[in-house]
């Protein structure tokens, strides 16, 4: 008989997003998604290659735990200090796997960027402003409508 950690459950027969147990605040994550929004549109405006190098590094240096340094996550803080934005504490699985799937895209227009495909890494960068839009203004997480087909991919059983 198999036994389950209330994590492994939820992994193997969850169809939503994924669970980690790490609190994060969504507010903070929508005003980094805005953060992401302006200067991804930033880019598309003036093609600038190290607006791509800036969200890579930021997204990365998130993804690997130096939250501390991040320039998304310190301008999130400050204006959320400055308008008195409230705590809205949500489990940080799914905006992790957000981030994941946003630092891929990342790679992938700089890789566009730098083979000369301007074209494909705009367009790239559109897919991501977009769901970095939706999660800023909405508080949709696109990512976890993707997840559902990805689990599938990786728990093939």
């Amino acid at each position: 008989m198999n036994t389950y950690s209330l994590k492994e459950f939820y992994m193997k027969f969850s169809s939503s997003c994924p669970i980690s147990f790490e609190k994060v605040d969504e507010n903070i994550i929508r005003l980094q998604a805005a953060f992401i929004t302006i200067l991804g549109v930033y880019y598309l405006y003036s093609l600038d290659q190290l607006v791509l190098t800036l969200l890579l590094f930021d997204f990365l240096i998130r993804l690997i735990g130096y939250k501390k340094i991040s320039p998304s996550l310190f301008i999130a803080n400050f204006f959320a200090k400055q308008f008195s934005i409230s705590k809205k504490i949500v489990d940080g699985g799914p905006k992790k796997f957000a981030a994941q799937i946003g630092f891929l895209f990342l790679i992938v227009a700089n890789v566009f960027f730098y083979l000369n495909l301007i074209q494909l890494s705009y367009y790239t960068m559109i897919v991501l402003i977009l769901c970095a839009a939706l999660e800023s203004l909405l508080g949709f997480c696109m990512a976890c409508q993707v997840y559902p087909f990805y689990r599938k991919l990786i728990h093939r059983e």
